[in-house]
């Protein structure tokens, strides 16, 4: 499998911020706003993006996280696929 670099941390950083950057400007009540992820990736996803509008807004930003494994539907799948 070949790897390709699509973004540089550099680039990926700049885009979380704007992400970020966005949510602080259009939402005006930030006490009404709460950051999910999803496990595992979301939430990382989540708070980087709650520590970033936390430096623009300076506010801290309601967040949680959700494990959706007992709910997915394509476990079956994911099992006959993974060797072993």
């Amino acid at each position: 499998m070949r790897r390709e670099t699509v973004l540089e941390p550099p680039d990926i950083d700049s885009i979380l911020y704007h992400i970020a950057n966005e949510i602080a400007t259009e939402q005006r009540d930030l006490s009404r706003l709460a950051l999910v992820g999803i496990h595992t990736r979301g939430v990382f996803l989540a708070d980087r993006l709650r520590a970033l509008i936390g430096r623009i807004r300076s506010v801290d930003v309601a967040a949680g996280n959700i494990d959706i494994n007992l709910y997915r539907d394509d476990w079956t799948r994911i099992a006959k696929a993974s060797p072993g």
